[in-house]
């Protein structure tokens, strides 16, 4: 039997695609993407304001009956979203997704902190974050070049590294790196291309 369910999200489309449980198993992550208004939980959010198409997280108690936080992800584009999730505690995770834009870079909220790529290269890019306190961001990245870059999951390594896998358009998105790689030479006929990566816990 099911031991509990909830709905989460708008009267527009919401859709879930990530779901981790917190290191304890108190609370339950996820994360998605959504053109509608969510509901907003007792922590105040990274980014309160939607734009068009903005991924999403969502923290929830494990009886699913109290929101602890939720925070629109995303940029000014559509279709953004958020399709991995990793808690590293009960108030801090990982996170992972697809851009179409790029993200604010200044102000409040910023996006892109301690980046390993700082800059947006067009049509779509991988977007990870790590944040503490739900609401603060440790850092921000984009991962990709002038290709569409997809990306699928995360995971993470014991010292705090983290593993990605995802999809590129361009052989040329990631120069200098494959130097050791199992297979450092993309497809050149225009399709695409799997790729694994993993970034230092900083």
């Amino acid at each position: 039997s099911i031991l509990a369910i909830t709905y989460f999200g708008s009267t527009a489309d919401d859709r879930l695609y990530g779901l981790a449980m917190s290191p304890d198993k108190s609370r339950v992550f996820v994360s998605g993407k959504t053109d509608g208004t969510l509901p907003s939980g007792s922590t105040t959010a990274f980014d309160n304001t939607r734009n068009n198409t903005d991924g999403f997280v969502g923290v929830f108690n494990s009886t699913l009956s109290t929101l602890f936080y939720s925070t629109y992800l995303g940029d000014g584009g559509d279709e953004d979203e958020m399709v991995s999730i990793r808690p590293l505690s009960n108030t801090s995770f990982v996170v992972g997704g697809t851009v179409n834009g790029s993200v604010p870079s200044s102000g409040t909220p910023d996006y892109i902190e301690n980046a390993y790529d700082a800059t947006y290269s067009g049509s779509t890019e991988m977007y990870i974050a790590k944040f503490n306190n739900l609401n603060t961001l440790v850092f921000g990245t984009y991962i990709g070049g002038s290709g569409t870059e997809q990306l699928n999951d995360v995971q993470i390594f014991s010292d705090g590294a983290i593993a990605f896998s995802g999809s590129s358009g361009n052989s040329a998105s990631f120069p200098a790196l494959f130097n050791n790689a199992a297979q450092g030479v993309g497809s050149t006929t225009g399709g695409l291309d799997g790729v694994v990566g993993v970034l230092n816990a900083n």
